[in-house]
């Protein structure tokens, strides 16, 4: 079987790996390198690394592996350790009675936060008066919104 190097081994180091991304940001804000073309780059690789992550084979295949190899230890200058992740429990299957009512009182609340939260986007920017349950006029205000720019990359081929 012909072994495919994915990355040269000097970037198995954690400090190989930050130097590489420095010098690379450094020939950036230099001019020496085309931050797009770059982008591009770096999201191709995190598309390919999504891919092979993602697939069922290449999971089994890990797993498999590593049960070679005992629970926990060291290849190729990396600590593997298996264990359980993403423990998930299902509670329709209890048949019990107070937890179903109470993830009913969950969802009805949050119905009503997002209805709230619908109302309160609608206020105008100077506030808006209202009585309380308790007599009081308060002034509400809109949600304070922010964001965050980015640049979204879409692979044509």
């Amino acid at each position: 079987m012909q072994e495919i190097q994915i990355i040269t081994n000097d970037l198995l180091t954690k400090k190989s790996r930050q130097e590489l991304a420095n010098n690379v940001i450094e020939q950036i804000e230099g001019g020496e390198l085309n931050p797009l073309k770059i982008h591009v780059q770096v999201k191709a690789m995190e598309d390919f690394i999504k891919k092979i992550l993602d697939s069922k084979v290449y999971k089994n295949c890990l797993i498999s592996e590593c049960d070679k190899n005992g629970k926990k230890f060291d290849f190729f200058g990396a600590e593997f350790m298996q264990k359980e992740t993403g423990v998930k429990y299902d509670y329709d299957v209890c048949n019990d009675a107070i937890i179903l009512h109470l993830q009913q009182q969950q969802e009805a609340i949050k119905e009503a936060i997002k209805e709230r939260e619908t109302f309160l986007k609608t206020i105008p920017a100077g506030g808006l008066e209202t009585i309380t349950e308790d007599g009081e006029v308060v002034t509400l205000y809109p949600p304070s919104k922010s964001s965050t720019t980015s640049i979204q990359v879409t692979f044509k081929s």
